[in-house]
């Protein structure tokens, strides 16, 4: 089985974390994706978590000549590692579900279950070996309160 590229590794990461949430829609050439995202999700909000995590994103608004809000987030993907597509992915879906608790104030683990990085990378691409990944580094665990 042939290894899927970084853009489809990226895409099919979203869409296996995210679900219903975020449209994904890969890039026929260029170096970001763009994601819509559902409008029940604050992106402000979830945009500061993510910097929490050392993540950042562009809200469509930026692009936007009027300034009005778009419910749409530009990533860019084409500079990181196989590895790093998937660790961004995992801390993306972690910023969001903080976002999430605070809205329904209680806990929801049960609604967004959060797959570890091995189980990602199974997820991906089962037996194939993709990105030669095994253990995952201490240097790319996020914090659990960030």
């Amino acid at each position: 089985m042939a290894s899927l590229t970084r853009r489809d590794l990226f895409a099919k990461t979203l869409t296996t974390f995210f679900r219903d949430g975020v449209t994904v829609e890969p890039p026929a050439m260029g170096m970001s994706f763009w994601l819509r995202v559902a409008g029940s999700i604050d992106l402000d909000a979830w945009s500061e978590r993510c910097l929490r995590k050392g993540l950042a994103f562009t809200k469509g608004r930026e692009y936007a000549f009027d300034g009005a809000s778009v419910q749409t987030i530009r990533f860019g993907f084409a500079s990181h590692r196989e590895q790093e597509l998937l660790e961004i992915v995992q801390r993306m879906a972690q910023a969001l579900l903080k976002v999430l608790q605070r809205i329904f104030h209680q806990p929801l683990d049960h609604f967004m279950p959060m797959p570890s990085f091995q189980s990602a990378l199974a997820i991906v691409e089962p037996n194939d070996g993709y990105c030669g990944a095994k253990h995952r580094t201490d240097s790319m665990r996020p914090s659990d309160e960030q």
